[in-house]
């Protein structure tokens, strides 16, 4: 069964990136959620081996959908993106369970490798 991810992303030009750079890894599924609430029903239907969510989106941000996963006990790691990296939102990240908080502009390579890295660790836990 292939990997799943799930990018959680509201403008469409970097959702579509993510999600073609993220299929080029090997069996993986993406799957992209427009929003918190999106995102957070793709989930009890299918839970994602790693979640990768912007903070800065309509409704819901990227710290309240982290925080409301780990509320519902989901250990899978939680990635987030921010153009608006600052101290009080690294604590915050912190505070809630984000795995890893990656500012943006990013390399795409270096994303892979972080999303790769994770993907191999789960692998390694469940053998």
């Amino acid at each position: 069964m292939p990997r799943r991810i799930l990018v959680v992303e509201d403008d469409s030009s970097i959702a579509q990136t993510l999600v073609l750079m993220l299929r080029t890894l090997p069996d993986v599924e993406v799957v992209r959620a427009y929003d918190g609430e999106e995102a957070l029903k793709e989930w009890e239907q299918r839970p994602a081996d790693i979640v990768l969510t912007d903070n800065h989106m309509r409704g819901m941000t990227g710290i309240e959908l982290v925080k409301t996963l780990r509320e519902r006990q989901c250990q899978q790691p939680m990635l987030m993106l921010t153009a608006y990296d600052s101290v009080q939102l690294q604590r915050e990240a912190r505070e809630v369970g984000v795995t890893e908080l990656i500012a943006k502009p990013f390399f795409f390579d270096q994303l892979l490798e972080r999303v790769q890295s994770f993907l191999e660790q789960a692998q390694s836990v469940a053998r």
